[in-house]
């Protein structure tokens, strides 16, 4: 028996349509104004001690933000 002569014969191909080419992205990039980022300054309080800092990732508190996510269940 050929497998592939079988599938080919239970499953058609689906013809889908083309889609249209899309508009080229780069085209008046001059007019547009150049983004400016607001970014405010941080101030630390405090400091970890250097072996909670390495445990955590970093040395001021304000930037520990742990992951406490789970897994994508259905």
């Amino acid at each position: 028996m050929n497998y592939r002569q079988n599938m080919a014969n239970c499953c058609p191909p689906v013809s889908r349509p083309i889609p249209a080419p899309a508009p080229p992205v780069c085209e008046n990039i001059c007019a547009y104004p150049i983004a400016m980022a607001y970014v405010p300054i941080q101030t630390f309080q405090t400091t970890y001690e250097l072996n909670k800092a390495l445990e955590v990732g970093t040395i001021f508190p304000e930037l520990h933000k742990p992951f406490c996510g789970k897994r994508c269940v259905r």
